[in-house]
């Protein structure tokens, strides 16, 4: 079997790892990476691996003031989950999967090691950790300033962007949970959408119909990211 990083595989952060480091570095991460899956809805952070997602997609939690979880970034094939440990950042989060999940894993000590070997690696996964963070913290303001008929279109155009596919396989029970709000919120807003034509589906699934007109009705929130994302993509972190 040839070794992982040599080999074709669907996340873009580890295809820059794999660029990113010597011999030596790409011989240890080959040694420890393997193949997960996980179901949708799911909690997936284990403070003792990172995973980088292939297919599917997850979002960080947080808990709000009153308790309850809420959705603050949504990562795919894009990029990783559990890095903050690795990076030496300071925040933490429960990450779900949104979708069903399928992984590369490594052992975190594993990538720490790696990193030890090459100062770009470090600064590649630091980079990309701070940009999850800038990130996760516009989307909590974004839930707090705007109201659920702005912040479900922008939420349902991430999505897409993460998941590479107009076509969500989502419940209205996870959505709800990681917009923070009830089912029957969730199915207005959607009824709202569907009624002008931008979305259609059912309880477990979610299809964009107009994107452009879609973005129209988000916050402008989906802008702010969607710069942050070109910014994120020019230069040579990610």
């Amino acid at each position: 079997m040839s070794p992982v990083l040599r080999a074709a595989n669907g996340n873009k952060l580890l295809a820059k790892v794999s660029l990113s480091i010597p011999t030596d570095g790409r011989d240890i991460l080959d040694i420890s990476l393997s193949r997960t899956r996980f179901a949708a809805g799911e909690f997936v952070l284990d403070e003792d691996r990172v995973l980088f997602v292939e297919k599917g997609i997850t979002s960080s939690m947080v808990l709000t003031r009153d308790g309850a979880a809420l959705g603050v970034g949504i990562i795919g094939s894009e990029g990783a989950v559990g890095l903050a440990g690795v990076s030496n950042g300071v925040y933490g989060f429960q990450v779900r999967a949104l979708t069903a999940v399928d992984a590369f894993q490594i052992n975190a000590q594993a990538l720490s090691l790696a990193c030890s070997r090459s100062k770009e690696l470090e600064m590649l996964l630091k980079d990309y950790s701070q940009a999850v963070l800038s990130d996760s913290l516009l989307t909590l303001l974004c839930h707090y300033h705007h109201d659920l008929r702005e912040r479900l279109p922008r939420w349902l155009l991430v999505a897409a962007d993460r998941l590479g596919s107009n076509r969500l396989p989502l419940t209205q029970e996870i959505l709800a949970e990681t917009m923070g709000v009830t089912q029957g919120a969730i199915s207005m807003v959607l009824e709202a959408l569907r009624s002008k034509g931008l979305v259609e589906g059912t309880r477990k699934e979610i299809i964009i119909l107009n994107r452009r007109r879609l973005r129209s009705s988000a916050c402008r929130c989906y802008s702010a990211l969607d710069r942050e994302k070109k910014y994120v993509v020019n230069c040579r972190t990610f």
